[in-house]
């Protein structure tokens, strides 16, 4: 069986792509700060000119995963019989789940980073 998108839910998620993006750029700043100080502190240098290729290759990767998120959500709550106002509430728990994804990845690649350079 094919689902169809409603209108409304696309635009809703749409809207929070915008907020997921802003969320993505400050944990990955928050990353990059905690390698700059990891490698300051091995006396190491990290070349950041080599990272910003990465750095939007991960983005872009982060955002088909929001996109892959919101569509298999949808195809699995059309599937429920809910109210409007629950169908709302279970997106906005779904959209802060992800986003704490996002934060938690990037401390957990902060933290394989420190191991790196503890091991070497």
């Amino acid at each position: 069986m094919i689902h169809v998108f409603k209108r409304t839910e696309i635009v809703w998620w749409e809207k929070q792509r915008l907020k997921y993006n802003l969320h993505c750029i400050v944990s990955g700043l928050l990353l990059l700060a905690i390698l700059y100080v990891i490698s300051i502190l091995n006396k190491r240098g990290i070349y950041f000119f080599f990272m910003l290729p990465m750095c939007f290759l991960y983005l872009f990767f982060l955002n088909i995963c929001f996109t892959v998120l919101w569509i298999t959500y949808s195809i699995l709550i059309s599937k429920q019989v809910i109210s409007v106002d629950q169908n709302l509430k279970q997106r906005l728990f779904t959209f802060k789940l992800f986003v704490l994804f996002t934060y938690l990845l990037n401390l957990f690649l902060a933290f394989l980073f420190f191991l790196e350079y503890k091991l070497y």
